[in-house]
């Protein structure tokens, strides 16, 4: 019992230093979760009570951007019971975050069949350029899109998901929608601009208003 105890005392540690690291690191071009202010303390409580609410899972590097966004208009306790709530409901992040290699792969062969049926162009492009889609999905869904694009446009995409009935339908539509935005760039750039397009896409192709009218 104690080197179970012992086992289980570094494990939360780690999560805690994971968790500490990372919230500073959160949509950091607003400091609302730098340290000393008080959504730093939020951001790092709702993660730490999930990961104890739901150990199977635990805390992955990307929640970060979603639990933020919930406490940007709600008290720390309502944020969490919406994020638990939203990872319960959305089996796509559930399986991105426990790293289910199965699962995965059907999500990203999903995102590629929808791909080819309503953006053929950038999927053949995508594929001529030796592109893998989990390459930006992972990072895209992980982080709900909030370690590729500014907070202005991730609240945008964000407000689809959290108000549909099926999340996941939503996440793939928020996919398709930024991945037209970077049609324009991503049919002549060569494989190091595209990667970097899809990893960090230029503001001036992914504007709020873009997006909107895209999910509308």
């Amino acid at each position: 019992m104690g080197a179970e105890r012992r086992s289980l005392e570094r494990a939360r540690s780690r999560t805690l230093d994971s968790i500490l690291a990372d919230v500073p690191r959160t949509y950091p071009e607003v400091g609302l979760f730098a340290e000393g202010l008080p959504d730093h303390d939020n951001l790092l409580d709702v993660l730490d009570a999930f990961a104890v609410f739901a150990p199977e899972v635990g805390y992955v590097q990307g929640m970060s951007f979603i639990a933020a966004l919930f406490l940007l208009y709600l008290p720390a306790p309502s944020a969490f019971t919406c994020f638990a709530t939203l990872l319960s409901t959305s089996a796509v992040l559930r399986d991105f975050y426990r790293m289910d290699t199965a699962a995965i792969a059907v999500h990203v062969a999903t995102h590629a069949s929808l791909l080819r049926s309503h953006l053929p162009r950038v999927a053949t492009r995508l594929d001529a350029l030796g592109i893998p889609h989990q390459t930006y999905l992972i990072p895209w869904f992980m982080s709900l899109f909030g370690s590729a694009l500014p907070l202005d446009a991730v609240v945008r995409l964000a407000d689809v998901v959290f108000t549909s009935d099926d999340p996941d339908t939503a996440l793939r539509a928020a996919s398709l929608a930024l991945l037209r935005a970077l049609s324009p760039l991503l049919h002549v750039a060569e494989f190091d601009d595209a990667m970097h397009a899809l990893l960090k896409p230029p503001r001036p192709l992914v504007t709020p208003e873009f997006l909107a009218a895209e999910l509308a």
